[in-house]
């Protein structure tokens, strides 16, 4: 058994046998695994107290809460493939085609040379809003995604970002495409 020089409450330093110190430190015998910054709590050496553990599960619910976000701006921008045309989803893109879709609804002759991520396409009218409809369809799934699993969250918290990252897959995969 190993020892730890404790100095109000902390543990300060790790030996395996003590030696004379002057007061306020002293030495309790500890277990092997025993580091420094341990605390004495109940008069028991322990990583972290109730309360550090209480607040360290705050703080990581707190992070996994902000990770959904995270995850659904992943699929929002991650694009989407609409039968051989490859579109990106960025804000900027869906408010280019929002607008290419206007003009579509308008004009049913309107044709556009449009960049997709696998070259140049050229879009009818009726393509157009297909696409812009296709990409809202996409949008709204990755918000109804993060709506559901931010609920999940909350009833019951995802231990690790990890976990919730694979339920919100899961589940965005289950909505209507």
């Amino acid at each position: 058994m190993k020892k730890a020089l404790i100095n109000n409450n902390i543990v300060i330093q790790i030996e395996e046998n003590d030696f004379p110190v002057a007061m306020p430190l002293e030495w309790v015998d500890c277990s092997d695994d025993c580091q420094p910054g341990w605390k004495i709590h109940n008069n028991r050496l322990v990583e972290h107290t109730p309360d550090e553990l209480t607040a360290m599960d705050k703080d990581k619910s707190e992070t996994v809460t902000r990770s959904i976000t995270v995850c659904r701006d992943q699929k929002l921008f991650g694009g989407i493939l609409v039968d051989t045309v490859s579109v990106q989803t960025d804000d900027l893109s869906q408010q280019r085609l929002m607008a290419a879709r206007i003009i579509a609804k308008e004009d049913p002759h309107y044709v556009v040379n449009w960049k997709s991520e696998n070259g140049f396409v050229i879009l009818t009218s009726p393509m157009i809003i297909a696409l812009a409809d296709k990409v809202r369809v996409h949008v709204q799934r990755c918000f109804d995604a993060e709506k559901t699993i931010t609920e999940r969250h909350k009833t019951s918290p995802y231990p690790t970002y990890e976990d919730m990252k694979t339920d919100f897959d899961s589940y965005f995969d289950t909505l209507e495409k």
